[in-house]
């Protein structure tokens, strides 16, 4: 840079300086002046477009060079120094900003680790106050001896976001060796609560293999720390930064209303949502309900108070990744006013606690009141086997969604159409896989979403950019319970390099879900079909069990099996769903039609809040219900005897033939006698 002084601003507060000795107090003339900047050594830049530069020289693959440079500060005044990035396989052990006194250096280590055999640049920039320095960073990689080991390390920040104090998170890096010879690997970790679980690795030849770092906070607040790499000669220093808070879980409400109810009648219910903001599962090891006359104790199962209690909720210390749902109900005994508390301990030992009222109160009839949507919501989710075994599949799956999107805007649903692959791991040179539950394409170079009603169904061609090439397991369940818990509240997801890859924005609460699997191969997610159907209600909550449907286009008696051997098609079983046969395209049509009517058939099914009684005693309870629609009672019999509603007792609910159901935006109450002892 030829002695050129740059005025900047900071860098990393944590990078110590390099002179080692006390920063200069500035005179009284100095108090005033400005900062300036110098790099050492300041070699140009032949190109004459960067302030600066860095040679690396020529560098074997998987091998890897560092070069230091100091930022000096030579000016009068303390300055702050903010350091940009520098893309792969250039990386600076630092990120951030400090505050730089005059007189003091600053050492940076730039390394290049190239990964392939070619010249690689790129642009390192420090800025402060407006004012930029460029530096570039060039070096070229050789060819690696043949036989030998070539080993690759990601050297960009580990992070941990959100961890509960007692918790153990972890995070997977990669380990690949694309050489000849296995790699024979020693690690190292320093900083509090990090760890490894061997202090040497084999990478063999041709693979790459996960390295669990996991990290166990003590105490609330930001830790720091060190994984260093090492294989012969070489070393990679990977940073680790973790955030820890007090607790995982986040209820829904403080204050839960049960309203007015009959003493003697149908139990009310209400639902807590338990949200884990943590970036890993977190779990409660203890509940308990407290009314005003009678305490319970823990509960093992479903277990009852005087007048509250806890009718469903996930097993004691079952893991919960995104969220889950716990159900109270109450039960007046008598009259007059009843209070109670909730209260939920996590496994870090943090105590959640909700307010519980409801009132005894006299009660004959009941009304129940509906608003027909407009227009049917309905988010769609299409998990989609990137496997080899769908080559021949998958322009048929394109057509078939292509001809979805059209049945959605022809139906006027207000649909949303996301995908994802049932790939959770990254296969080397497999573009597309390890989409790890995040909606294609993970690097936001398309919508990541089609909205069945605006977009342009073309677009649809964005989020199938999938090539049949994993190795990974087959685990769409897992990968769809992620994009749906996990990631549908998280703009990134810290697990993946990617920027702004999570899902936030895709799942609506007012809408209805469905869930597509598409798969050549069953799932190995783990873990038996019902958990997963628990965990897929819990989302949009246990009495909305309605909202939900899943549905499976697997290999049925075509492909020489059957359907009842599937997990996918177990799943859409559990829920209602539609199960279809990967090797008959010619029936999907059909089962386009049957998954769309699936999705949008929720307008004519109304849940009711209580349990109607039959009142006259006569074996039939739909004959003491009242229907309305915008205030005109409903008979549920035509005079020429064509059924309009019925009421269903699995699922409580008025259910409208098709046709008869309320036009858009029509008020509906039902009215009925509440079921007393």
């Amino acid at each position: 840079m030829g002695g050129r002084q740059i005025l900047l601003g900071t860098l990393l507060p944590f990078l110590a300086t390099a002179c080692g000795c006390e920063p200069r107090q500035p005179a009284p003339a100095e108090q005033n002046a400005p900062a300036a900047l110098a790099i050492e050594p300041a070699l140009a830049d032949p190109a004459g477009e960067a302030d600066a530069a860095v040679f690396f020289g020529p560098v074997q693959v998987g091998q890897s060079r560092a070069e230091t440079v100091l930022v000096r500060n030579v000016g009068g005044a303390a300055t702050e120094v903010e350091l940009g990035s520098v893309e792969p396989p250039f990386s600076l052990a630092a990120y951030g900003s400090a505050q730089l006194a005059p007189g003091d250096a600053l050492e940076l280590e730039l390394r290049f680790t190239p990964e392939e055999a070619r010249g690689d640049e790129s642009i390192l920039t420090l800025a402060a106050g407006g004012e930029r320095i460029s530096i570039r960073l060039a070096g070229s990689g050789t060819p690696a001896p043949p036989g030998s080991c070539v080993l690759h390390v990601a050297t960009r920040t580990l992070r941990w976001f959100g961890v509960g104090v007692g918790y153990e998170a972890v995070r997977e890096p990669y380990l690949s060796n694309t050489g000849a010879a296995p790699c024979e690997v020693s690690l190292a970790v320093e900083g509090d609560g990090f760890s490894v679980e061997s202090g040497a690795v084999t990478v063999p030849p041709h693979e790459a293999i996960p390295l669990p770092v996991r990290w166990t906070p003590a105490a609330t607040g930001t830790t720091t720390g060190l994984l260093e790499v090492r294989h012969g000669e070489e070393s990679w220093s990977v940073p680790l930064e973790g955030e820890a808070v007090a607790s995982c879980l986040v209820l829904s409400t403080g204050v839960l209303d049960f309203g007015a109810v009959a003493p003697g009648c149908a139990v009310e219910e209400r639902d807590i949502r338990l949200t884990n903001r943590c970036s890993h599962p977190a779990s409660f090891r203890f509940v308990e309900v407290a009314s005003s006359t009678y305490a319970c104790e823990s509960m093992d199962g479903v277990g009852a108070c005087d007048e509250f209690a806890i009718r469903q909720r996930p097993h004691l210390g079952e893991p919960i990744a995104g969220g889950a749902s716990v159900t109270l109900v109450y039960m007046p005994g008598d009259r007059g006013a009843d209070a109670g508390r909730f209260l939920l301990t996590e496994g870090n030992g943090a105590v959640h606690a909700v307010d519980l009222v409801g009132s005894g109160a006299p009660q004959q009839l009941q009304t129940d009141t509906f608003v027909q949507d407009p227009l049917p919501r309905v988010d769609q989710l299409f998990v989609i086997d990137d496997g080899p075994a769908m080559a021949s599949a998958l322009p048929v799956v394109e057509d078939f969604m292509a001809d979805y999107a059209a049945f959605a805007r022809q139906q006027r649903l207000l649909g949303r159409i996301g995908v994802t692959t049932t790939s959770r791991i990254a296969t080397a040179g497999c573009a597309g896989s390890g989409a790890d539950g995040r909606l294609l394409p993970v690097d936001g170079s398309a919508p990541r979403w089609l909205d069945t009603q605006t977009a342009d169904p073309t677009t649809l061609a964005d989020l199938l950019a999938i090539e049949p090439c994993s190795a990974a397991p087959n685990e769409g369940l897992a990968a769809a319970w992620r994009a749906l818990s996990v990631l549908v509240d998280e703009a990134d997801d810290p697990a993946h390099p990617e920027a702004d890859d999570g899902n936030a924005g895709f799942l609506r609460d007012q809408a209805n879900l469905s869930i597509v699997f598409v798969s050549a191969a069953d799932d190995a997610s783990g873990e038996d079909v019902l958990t997963w159907a628990e965990r897929f209600f819990s989302i949009k909550g246990f009495r909305n069990s309605n909202m939900l449907s899943a549905h499976a286009i697997v290999p049925g008696e075509a492909c020489g099996t059957t359907l009842e051997e599937n997990r996918y098609a177990e799943i859409a079983e559990r829920t209602n769903g539609v199960a279809g046969d990967l090797c008959a395209p010619a029936s999907w049509p059909t089962s386009l039609f049957r998954i769309g009517t699936n999705a949008w058939e929720f307008t004519t099914r109304f849940h009711l809040t209580q349990v109607p009684q039959d009142h006259d005693l006569d074996g039939d309870v739909q004959d003491d219900i009242e229907v309305r629609i915008d205030g005109t009672v409903v008979a549920r019999v035509t005079d020429d005897g064509a059924t309009r509603w019925r009421w269903r007792e699995a699922g409580n609910r008025i259910e409208f033939v098709l046709g008869h159901e309320p036009p858009e935006g029509a008020l509906l109450q039902v009215t009925y006698r509440v079921e007393c002892l």
